[in-house]
């Protein structure tokens, strides 16, 4: 059975496998009379078609009724070619020709079958990888927007109305700054709310912001919750900027503010399950997911730099054999490395996700960094595990598969070898 990956069909997230791909060419047979055997010549190739299986259940993933979605856009006419976002083959073009569906409402399992037939392919052209750091960016901003109405939805549910806050002065409480005839329990969130939003305030105060990051150029609204939003936005940016000498690392970054956000998400969760506490909890996850992306996006754009500098650069000798010494470059991070990042962003956009499914720009965020380090891998050299049978030098190693001995240092990395000099057992490389 094949790997469960996640890919893309017209926009839907799918958890699929392939189960067929097929590539035939068209060869045409010139026989003669008393010639023993034919001439052949290539036609080129036929039309390829790629047969998905695609998996929708509640449970882990609880997108049951997507398939309901999916069938249903792929039955109207639309113009244009369909969209596959293959997680091996890249983005394909073609048209889905057939579709088979074995649903289950009782368990609330489906099982679609899709045969996608791409579309002829024209002059190949060099891949130019989109900043990921500035459309990321852009959904940042947007998924602000989104949870600015998400959040407004829940203070209207508690209020009754949604209360104004016309000033910031921290001497005021928010009972005076709402002001008007409020019921009990909303008094009582308004409270909680108050204190949550002063140790917000007060976290990682000894950290200074430049004046021209993003979060600095958003003007949140005047009213409770722009004050809430922006308290809370700010707050996960301060958070992040301790970690922000490790973008060079996308593993690193990752997982280091993986684990700073969620250890304050499990101090949220200490607290008593009051309304305010709860809300508090809400929005502070939404918030560390969409910074999660941010700085994961702004480790992809620095990584890339870092490979177009090594591309450039001149090879180690000229015409005349002089030594051409490279650039300082930090060393680009590795296949592992890329998917254990983008692991760590998509797992925080999941839980999320899985508690408050109107957040579509967080999928948004998700699917621009998926491109992204998907696309890595498809430039990428493929890696194979060899095996070494005698204690041998990493530098010999690189020199009889023909390597430069400037990867022994990734090669190190990827594999944690602990001693270079006495290398032994299966060790992966590039071809």
């Amino acid at each position: 059975m094949a790997d469960i990956e996640t890919g893309y069909l017209n926009g839907f997230e799918l958890q699929m496998e392939t189960i067929e791909d097929t590539f035939e060419v068209a060869v045409a047979t010139y026989e003669y009379p008393y010639v023993d055997g034919a001439d052949l010549e290539k036609m080129g190739q036929k039309v390829r078609p790629v047969k998905i299986r695609c998996y929708f259940y509640d449970g882990d993933q609880d997108n049951y009724d997507d398939h309901v979605n999916l069938i249903n856009s792929l039955a109207m006419d639309h113009a244009g070619l369909d969209e596959l976002v293959h997680p091996v083959y890249g983005t394909l073009k073609g048209y889905v020709t057939t579709v088979s569906v074995r649903a289950d409402d009782r368990q609330r399992c489906a099982e679609v079958d899709i045969t996608f037939l791409e579309q002829r392919r024209k002059t190949l052209e060099i891949t130019i990888l989109a900043d990921v750091d500035q459309s990321v960016e852009i959904t940042f901003l947007n998924s602000q927007d989104e949870q600015a109405v998400d959040l407004t939805t829940d203070i209207v549910g508690i209020f009754g109305y949604n209360p104004p806050f016309p000033t910031d002065i921290p001497s005021t409480s928010l009972l005076a700054e709402i002001g008007g005839q409020i019921s009990a329990p909303a008094r009582q969130f308004a409270r909680g709310l108050q204190s949550r939003l002063a140790q917000f305030e007060t976290l990682a105060t000894e950290v200074t912001q430049p004046t021209n990051s993003l979060v600095a150029t958003i003007n949140y609204t005047a009213d409770l919750p722009g004050k809430i939003l922006g308290t809370i936005t700010r707050m996960v940016e301060r958070e992040a900027a301790l970690f922000t000498s490790l973008r060079q690392f996308p593993a690193r970054v990752t997982s280091s503010l993986s684990a700073a956000f969620g250890a304050l998400e499990a101090e949220l969760g200490k607290l008593p399950a009051t309304p305010a506490n709860l809300f508090c909890l809400k929005h502070v996850r939404i918030a560390h997911a969409q910074r999660l992306a941010l700085e994961a996006a702004y480790s992809y754009a620095d990584d890339q730099n870092r490979r177009e500098t090594l591309a450039a650069q001149p090879p180690a000798f000229d015409t005349m054999g002089n030594y051409t010494p490279p650039p300082e470059v930090t060393p680009v991070a590795n296949v592992l490395e890329l998917e254990s990042s983008l692991a760590d962003a998509r797992s925080s956009i999941q839980a999320v996700i899985q508690d408050n499914r109107s957040m579509k720009t967080l999928k948004t965020m998700a699917r621009q960094l998926l491109e992204h380090v998907y696309t890595v891998k498809l430039e990428a050299p493929r890696m194979v595990a060899i095996q070494v049978d005698q204690p041998t030098p990493l530098h010999v190693i690189c020199l009889r598969y023909g390597l430069p001995y400037s990867q022994a240092e990734q090669i190190t990395r990827i594999n944690r070898i602990p001693w270079a000099s006495a290398v032994q057992g299966e060790v992966k490389i590039y071809v």
